[in-house]
This record gives C-alpha cells, structure tokens and sequence, in this order.
C-alpha cells in the first residue's frame, strides 16, 4: 500500500528552521526525508522487501504514464527500473510522491506537478554531460 495522503515535508525544513546551521539543517533535511519515504511506503521502519515489493508495483503501475516515464528514462535511459527508482532519491522524491499520488487519485499529473519534475531531470541531466 502507497500512502497517497502523506505530504512530504523535508524540502521545506529550511524554511521552517532557517535559524539552525548548515549541517543542522542538512541533518534535519535527511532524517525528514527518510521520514517522509517511510510515510509514504507506510513503514515504521525500513523493511527492504517490502519497499522493493511496493517499487515494483509502483513501476508495474505507472511507469507507462506521465511524467514518470519521461523522468525515469532521462535519469538512466537504458536501465527505465533503475532511472524509476532513482526519482525516489532525496533530490526528486517529494516531486515523485506528489506525481504518484495524483496519478493513483486521477489517473493523470497536472502540469503544475508534472513540469517541476521534469525541469529537474532535464536540469540535472545538462549537468551530468
């Protein structure tokens, strides 16, 4: 089960505590995104089989529509399972999960959701050539 009411928080945590250091900051960012994939994978705690079983049914589900698949064979165009699971890293995930959420919900991605994600693929892959 994907837990589609989860809002994912940890790119917002500058925001909220822009008083704290840098590698606060930074602390606080990771434990709030592992937080957020455990929310979103309805973990209390990492459990590898079971994220696993729910990426691939993810991938199974909706890798074929949009903006995942376009997302997914940027990142890494020969291997479309591995570009998908790399959209769930720190860089791409609360874009992914608000994608997924929306395409379970309605079966489509609005441009406000979908363009974000792919202005970020496309930026990084600029970088990496």
């Amino acid at each position: 089960m994907y837990n589609i009411k989860h809002r994912c928080s940890y790119q917002n945590v500058r925001s909220v505590h822009n008083s704290y250091s840098e590698e606060e900051l930074q602390t606080l960012e990771n434990c709030q995104y592992r937080n957020d994939v455990l929310s979103a994978f309805v973990q209390k705690s990492y459990n590898d089989s079971d994220v696993n079983k729910m990426m691939k049914y993810l991938f199974d589900s909706y890798c074929n529509k949009e903006p995942i698949s376009a997302s997914a064979s940027i990142i890494c165009p020969s291997d479309l399972y591995l570009g998908f699971c790399l959209l769930f890293s720190y860089d791409y995930f609360y874009m992914t999960h608000a994608c997924i959420c929306s395409l379970i919900e309605e079966g489509i991605v609005p441009t406000d959701l979908s363009q974000p994600l792919l202005n970020a693929v496309k930026f990084e892959e600029r970088l990496i050539v």
